[in-house]
Order: C-alpha cells, then sequence, then structure tokens
C-alpha cells in the first residue's frame, strides 16, 4: 500500500479518491496559499483495510430497504462495531505516529472527509462525526476507528440512498488537523441547503463549530447575496 498518510501540503492530497471530498479541498485551499490549520490527511486505503473481513455484515445491510426499521439499525451498529473491533496494521499505526509526532503531538482534531459529500445534489453536513480536542495518539487512533464507523450510521445510510448514492463508490478518509480555539466559529454554504437557491447561508456561534453542524445549538444566522454583497 503506497499512499496512506500525507501532509495537506503534498500534492496527492488533492486526490480525492484518497482524500475524500473535504480532505481534497483542504490540499487544494493549503497550496495556492490560503490560511488552513496544519495537518495530514488518513488516506481511504487505511479505511478499507477496516473492512477486512466484515464484507458479510456490509453485504446483510445492502440488501435490508428499510432504513427506519429496528433490524436495520441492528446491523449497523453490528457494522460500525465490527471496523471498531479490527485492529490497525502496524505499518498503518507507524504512518499515523509520525505524522502527529511531526506535528509536536499538538491537540488536534480529527475530521471525516468521505469519497461522497459537499456534492452540488447533497452537503452531508453533520452527516459524520468528527473528534474536537483530541490530545493523545491514542486517542487519534480511536477517533480515527471511530470516523470510519460513522459511514455506516442509520442517518448516513439513508441519507445516502435518498440521494440515490452508490454504496460501492463511498469510502472515509480522516483528516488530522491542529486545533484551533476560536472565539467564533460557524459554517458556510454557497447554495442554500435547503431550497438549493443561489446565495450564501452562514451559520455561526460563539466558541467551537461543532454545534453548528450538529444542529444542537442555536447560531445566528446570515444570507448573504453574492451579486450584490448585501447581507
Amino acid at each position: 500500500m503506497t499512499e496512506m498518510v500525507y501532509p495537506l501540503s503534498d500534492v496527492r492530497a488533492q486526490d480525492p479518491s484518497l482524500s475524500g471530498s473535504k480532505g481534497a479541498s483542504l490540499a487544494r485551499m493549503t497550496q495556492i496559499g490560503i490560511p488552513v490549520p496544519g495537518g495530514f490527511i488518513v488516506s481511504t486505503r487505511i479505511f478499507e483495510e477496516s473492512q477486512n473481513g466484515i464484507a458479510e455484515v456490509l453485504d446483510e445491510l445492502k440488501n435490508l430497504s428499510n432504513p427506519g426499521s429496528e433490524v436495520f439499525e441492528a446491523v449497523c451498529e453490528q457494522a460500525r462495531n465490527a471496523i471498531l473491533d479490527t485492529a490497525l496494521t502496524e505499518q498503518a499505526v507507524d504512518k499515523i505516529s509520525e505524522a502527529y509526532r511531526s506535528m509536536g503531538s499538538l491537540p488536534v482534531s480529527v475530521r471525516s472527509s468521505s469519497t461522497a459529500e459537499d456534492l452540488a445534489q447533497a452537503s452531508f453536513a453533520g452527516q459524520y462525526d468528527t473528534f474536537l480536542n483530541v490530545c493523545s495518539l491514542e486517542d487519534v487512533l480511536t477517533s480515527l476507528q471511530r470516523v470510519w464507523a460513522s459511514l455506516y450510521s442509520p442517518h448516513a445510510i439513508a441519507y445516502r440512498r435518498q440521494n440515490k448514492i452508490d454504496e460501492e463508490k463511498v469510502a472515509m478518509a480522516a483528516i488530522v488537523q491542529e486545533q484551533l480555539m476560536p472565539e467564533s466559529s460557524g459554517v458556510l454554504f454557497t447554495r442554500d441547503p435547503l431550497t438549493g437557491e443561489n446565495h450564501f447561508i452562514i451559520s455561526a456561534t460563539l466558541g467551537l463549530g461543532e454545534g453548528v453542524v450538529a444542529g444542537s445549538t442555536n447560531t445566528d444566522r446570515f444570507t448573504l447575496e453574492p451579486e450584490t454583497g448585501k447581507v
């Protein structure tokens, strides 16, 4: 396996098949000089290793047609637990350890980056897990597996099916970045996520933006018209 872990400044990080959509976008921003917190990509190749041995569970999941059923949720949980119980290879652990220590073992965020997100027809905001203030290598490794497992949450699978996204083409990378401590933070949509209208939607709150993405906190909401610049 040649593509495993690489910094956002590496040209390979621009490949969404390895870095996921979010990771590839952050890599492009980094490489044209836009200020982006430093970090590295844990590629989809390592995620694919985590699926070894659970093909039977995934096949069962694909054959279930009712995302709201108890059986469906139980099989989703079985798939997630199987990923969490799959040990990373020694080579993968060594590469991740090296990259994390090269950052000075600072507190980091471990962010999801699926190959099927930030699409023209589907945003996937809040569908996958991200972990903030991760402060040790052990917790980085645990958080990575939890990010991968979130690909098989009932709500994420239901959303992919609703948007007719082929499960066979979906994989998960992860972004490990220096953790910022902002006074305020938020999310910018370049199209209205509810109506698809051509204006910017900004949702923001004080402190970290985790509650904005999860929809669990009250936010300030702004609509910006791109042609006029009016809010």
